[in-house]
């Protein structure tokens, strides 16, 4: 795993094998082995807008890499290049 972020309310995500991994950090169980499936390379969560941050790098060379915003359920919200 890389990646490590947690919640205000102990709840934490890292990147694992091509998917964002949720986890309850009382008990340090995994609560959702694939949140969110993709190829990331950055992660963070904002507690203000309670949003987690992801960083796609598409290709690496032939494409902008991508920002995509997803809510604590792994829904994605808004993106941007």
């Amino acid at each position: 795993p890389s990646r490590l972020c947690l919640t205000e309310d102990n709840v934490g995500y890292f990147i694992n094998s091509g998917s964002i991994t949720e986890f309850n950090n009382y008990t340090m169980q995994i609560v959702d082995s694939s949140l969110v499936t993709g190829s990331f390379y950055g992660l963070n969560y904002d507690p203000i807008s309670k949003k987690i941050y992801a960083l796609d790098p598409k290709d690496y060379f032939s494409q902008n890499g991508e920002m995509i915003i997803f809510d604590k359920s792994g829904k994605e919200e808004a993106s941007d290049i």
